[in-house]
């Protein structure tokens, strides 16, 4: 089975898939680490396949002869003993033994985040007729649709923002048919906001003391749950609090109906205009809060980890910012209990800042 989430950024689809592997555990489900594509390591479903072998067989026990397999395979290819395509399937054909032979014993549960980055931005149809260019997308594109189907006794989660195209989701289902669920997340109601706010010591007394607060950010997030969560970070920390928009609660939800009927008019006039500054006003405070972030470093460990497209360590902040691996791993810990930094998948260690 499939389960396909879909919904915009910072909206949650990362923490369904945590929430996920916690269910599974509870149910004795194996489920290795999340696999985001947000690291492009993992576009080759070479390196995707060893992902997903490590994180099942961390002791060797049933994955043995794909590596020998896979050792073996640049050896093969410098010879010219088989081509390309021989080895990717005979490299196939033993990953998916040794699978089998970890699912005899357990199901297991696969997580796919980020997957909107395997669809690769393309020429228009008549571009690529003329041009006699072929359509290309990331290799492990193709393992999602055409190999997950192989895989028995398998629950599949694969995360993504929505894409014009919508080619990933249309993908699956003309493949996979009845077998994919897909589903689209919403934003968060006042009540999941509130829920949200009372699922932590220190949200739980802004609910009690202001519940205007907690109204405010929601109505400035529009329920988006990475900036709910960001400013409660920043409420917390005391350092955000005299960025929140000055106007009464009963003056925001006025101004907000006003913008949404004009929005519904097709007008986005003075009201609509308004309403829009606020809000991005409200995403500017969050950011600029990130300069604040001096304690001991901190402000220039997010700054150079955001520069980091390609994924951060402690090992690159030490060499970026010339301090002891000691200070870096420090640095790291503190970066990883913030909100907007998506913590390391699988054995490279990288962590990303969320770039919504």
């Amino acid at each position: 089975s499939i389960l396909f989430l879909e919904g915009s950024a910072g909206i949650g689809k990362t923490v369904l898939l945590e929430e996920a592997g916690e269910m599974a555990q509870e149910h004795g489900v194996f489920f290795p680490p999340i696999v985001d594509f947000y690291d492009t390591e993992m576009h080759a479903h070479f390196a995707l396949e060893a992902r997903i072998a490590q994180g099942l067989d961390q002791e060797g026990k049933f994955f043995q002869a794909y590596w020998v397999a896979r050792e073996r395979m640049g050896r093969t290819l410098m010879r010219g003993a088989k081509s390309l395509k021989e080895q990717e399937k005979h490299l196939w054909d033993v990953f998916l033994e040794g699978y089998k032979s970890v699912v005899k014993k357990q199901r297991v549960l696969l997580r796919f985040d980020t997957a909107e980055l395997l669809e690769y931005e393309q020429d228009s149809q008549e571009v690529k007729v003329d041009c006699e260019v072929p359509t290309q997308d990331a290799p492990s594109w193709e393992w999602l649709l055409e190999r997950i189907g192989e895989l028995e006794n398998t629950a599949i989660l694969i995360a993504a923002r929505p894409t014009p195209a919508g080619l990933l989701r249309r993908g699956l289902v003309e493949k996979h048919g009845e077998h994919v669920l897909p589903l689209e997340i919403s934003k968060f109601s006042l009540v999941e906001t509130e829920s949200y706010f009372k699922s932590t010591e220190f949200g739980s007394e802004v609910v009690d003391e202001s519940p205007e607060m907690m109204a405010k950010v929601h109505l400035l997030s529009d329920g988006q749950p990475i900036l709910i969560a960001l400013a409660l970070d920043w409420l917390s920390r005391g350092s955000w609090e005299r960025y929140i928009y000055p106007a009464r609660l009963e003056e925001m939800r006025a101004m907000q109906a006003k913008a949404q009927q004009e929005e519904q008019d097709k007008q986005q006039g003075e009201a609509w205009q308004k309403w829009m500054e606020a809000r991005r006003n409200f995403k500017i405070a969050l950011v600029e809060n990130i300069r604040t972030l001096d304690h001991k470093g901190l402000d220039m460990a997010a700054k150079y980890a955001a520069l980091a497209r390609k994924g951060c360590s402690a090992e690159l902040l030490s060499l970026l910012m010339d301090i002891s691996s000691e200070e870096a791993d420090r640095l790291v810990g503190e970066l990883l209990s913030l909100s907007f930094v998506k913590p390391p998948r699988g054995d490279r260690e990288l962590f990303f800042l969320h770039d919504e």
